[in-house]
Formats: structure tokens, C-alpha cells, sequence
């Protein structure tokens, strides 16, 4: 039985990088944002990894609560 990665953004970008193949600078954050995440096999979420340099580009994060939670922090 073959192992089939989950159809999350970034798996397929992240096997062509291991195969050699180039990608472009989009395609390349992808990629490492599914190898930080373990090819999102717990599912397409959230890091929540703010402090990571590449997270407003993560394809899964939560736009809304990020949202929310600045601006709760800036009428304080």
C-alpha cells in the first residue's frame, strides 16, 4: 500500500524541491511551511507560529482571528 501525502498546499511543492527541481519564491514558502507542519498530516491548520519570518504567507493561517486579536489589543 502506497503512502498518499494529504492535498494540502505545499506537499507537491515540497517533493519537487527534494527531487531537485527549482520553485519559485511562493511555491518555496510553501514548501517549508509543510515541512515545518509535517506535510500537514494533522490536518490544514494553523501554526500559529507568529514569530516565524514566513508566517504571513502560511496558505492556512487564520486571517480573521489575527485580525480580531489586533485589533482587540489596539483599543486597549
Amino acid at each position: 500500500m502506497k503512502f498518499t501525502l494529504p492535498k494540502a498546499i505545499g506537499n507537491k511543492e515540497l517533493e519537487k524541491h527534494r527531487s531537485g527541481k527549482r520553485l519559485t519564491q511562493r511555491k518555496a514558502i510553501h514548501a517549508k511551511c509543510a515541512d515545518c507542519m509535517g506535510y500537514y498530516i494533522d490536518g490544514r491548520v494553523d501554526c500559529l507560529c507568529n514569530g516565524c519570518p514566513l508566517y504571513q504567507w502560511m496558505p492556512y493561517r487564520n486571517v480573521d482571528e489575527i485580525y480580531s486579536a489586533t485589533t482587540a489589543s489596539g483599543s486597549l
